[in-house]
Parts: C-alpha cells; structure tokens; sequence
C-alpha cells in the first residue's frame, strides 16, 4: 500500500481566516495507508468539555501540599544528616592525621556528628508517620490519590542515614 497524503482542512487554500487556530491531534494512518485528517480541530470551536469538579481540584492541591511538605521535611532530614557525617569525618581526620594536636574528646565532634545524624533520622520518621497519617485522611474524600513518591524519597534518605550512622559508629 502506498502512502498518499491528502492535504488536512486547515492546510488547504479553502481554509479561511481561522486556519491558524487548528490544532492537530496525533495521525494515525487509515486502512488505505494514508492519513486520517478527521483527529484536526479548530481552537475557535467550542469544545465540549465539563467545567473542573471544585472538590477535586481541592483535593489535588491539598495531596500536593502534603507532597511539598513531605519534600521540605526530607531536605531538613538530609541536611542533618549530612552535616552530622561531614562534621565527624572532618574531625576524624584532623585526629588521624595529628593526635596530639586533636585529641579524641568525650563529647567532641565524634558524638556531635553522630547526634546529629540521629536528628536527622528521629526528624525523617517522624515526618513520614505525620504524612503517612494525613494521606490516610485525604485518602477518604480523594480515593484516586496516586502514591507518595515523597515517602519513596524519605525511605532512601532514610536508608542513607543508617548507611552513614554505621560508618561513624562502626569506624575506629
């Protein structure tokens, strides 16, 4: 079968004034190899579309919120949490390399970063209980809520803290 291309109605010399308004939807050839120009519609026609459902609009933004908070909690989580581990390796160079100059202290830096790794993680599993919560909340008015990718996150960074609380624990 051969393709044979036919000029779409917005295209052709008969289109008129509002030829700049067609839309072209995706074309999907007919039976006889060509293109089906029927998918092209013009902006200027009005389109039967329902007005938005309020509640649900609602609904979304509210999911989103939540989603942005979530966001907001991981990023304070994760700056603990990087923090934490950047200040105990920092120290624990600086007494590798001269321990006499710095000496291990009983609440120095070592226990400092690891509190603070600690934060993180206690500040990460609370936020993701709250926001586990609240989703089961908005799930009963908004049943089509798609799934948290921002509790995916918190469980990575979540297994991040532990991967970085076993390295300053568990190091000499």
């Amino acid at each position: 079968m051969a393709f044979t291309p036919r000029h779409p109605p917005h295209l052709s010399p008969k289109a008129g004034k509002h030829a700049h308004n067609a839309v072209v939807l995706p074309l999907v050839p007919d039976q006889n190899g060509g293109i089906d120009f029927s998918r092209v519609c013009n902006v200027a026609d009005p389109i039967d579309v329902p007005p938005p459902d309020q509640l649900q609009l609602a609904l979304e933004r509210t999911y989103l919120a939540h989603e942005r908070t979530m966001m907001a909690w991981v990023r304070t989580a994760t700056s603990l949490i990087a923090f934490g581990f950047t200040l105990y390796k920092t120290f624990y160079y600086l007494h590798q390399n001269d321990p006499v100059k710095h000496p291990e202290q009983p609440l120095g830096a070592r226990v400092f970063g690891i509190l603070m790794i600690l934060i993180g993680m206690v500040t990460l599993a609370l936020a993701a209980w709250q926001h586990r919560q609240q989703m089961k909340q908005l799930r009963v008015h908004y049943t089509n809520a798609p799934f948290s990718l921002a509790l995916v996150v918190t469980v990575l960074i979540g297994v991040l803290g532990m991967v970085a609380i076993a390295a300053t624990v568990f190091t000499e």
